[in-house]
């Protein structure tokens, strides 16, 4: 079941033209050209990775400017403590 966090951020991502992908192991993969974003909910926690970068993230609560800075690949402007960047491959 998705919660409204999720529901919003498949909204936004359609959108902004990035084709929505579910997986059977619960990712969610965003693609628009060559911009790949993987989205995977964890427990109370969500993993944002980008893969033309390698750049990955946990982020701890959704609201509309964290879904934006998701697509918009800002998010390491965000001033926010729901806001990790985590070490990636």
């Amino acid at each position: 079941m998705e919660g409204w966090g999720l529901k919003l951020l498949i909204k936004k991502a359609e959108q902004k033209g990035f084709k929505v992908e579910k997986l059977p192991s619960g990712a969610i993969i965003f693609s628009k050209r060559k911009a790949e974003i993987q989205f995977f909910a964890i427990l109370d926690a969500y993993y944002v990775k980008y893969l033309a970068d390698g750049r990955a993230y946990v982020i701890y609560k959704l609201d509309e400017e964290i879904i934006d800075a998701i697509f918009e690949e800002r998010l390491d402007e965000l001033e926010s403590d729901d806001v990790i960047k985590i070490p990636s491959d």
